[in-house]
């Protein structure tokens, strides 16, 4: 399983539910769990990005 952040519950209508289901995960029920919290996984997302380029920013000429 891969970290993916950005992944809101629309982009996982296109994720591939053979391979999903290999893995004993079911593709109805991740993007139900997904639509629960998108609101707040969209923020913590943006945050972790935002962080994440500050980070990168706060190096640019060191």
């Amino acid at each position: 399983m891969q970290f993916h952040p950005e992944a809101s519950a629309a982009d996982l209508a296109r994720w591939d539910d053979a391979a999903l289901r290999g893995e004993g995960r079911s593709l109805p029920d991740l993007i139900a769990a997904a639509e629960r919290v998108d609101p707040h996984n969209t923020a913590a997302s943006r945050g972790l990005v935002d962080a994440f380029a500050d980070e990168v920013l706060s190096g640019v000429g060191a």
